[in-house]
């Protein structure tokens, strides 16, 4: 916060996890993160992805 009074507006990006992507509003909380755990669960009958990827947009040279 000191680097922001004294030098004034910082220009940054960051990469948002991937949870973003399904957001709509409201504050993103633990008991949120369960919601959407329970809700993925019940929609896929509990079956777990097996094509996850750790690799990021940046990773693949296509940052955004």
């Amino acid at each position: 916060m000191k680097e922001i009074l004294r030098n004034g507006v910082l220009n940054t990006e960051f990469q948002a996890p991937n949870i973003f992507a399904t957001y709509q509003s409201g504050l993103i909380t633990d008991d949120g993160f369960k919601a959407l755990h329970q809700l993925a669960a019940a929609k896929t009958n509990g079956q777990k992805a097996t094509d996850l990827s750790d690799t990021t947009l940046n990773d693949a040279g296509r940052a955004w």
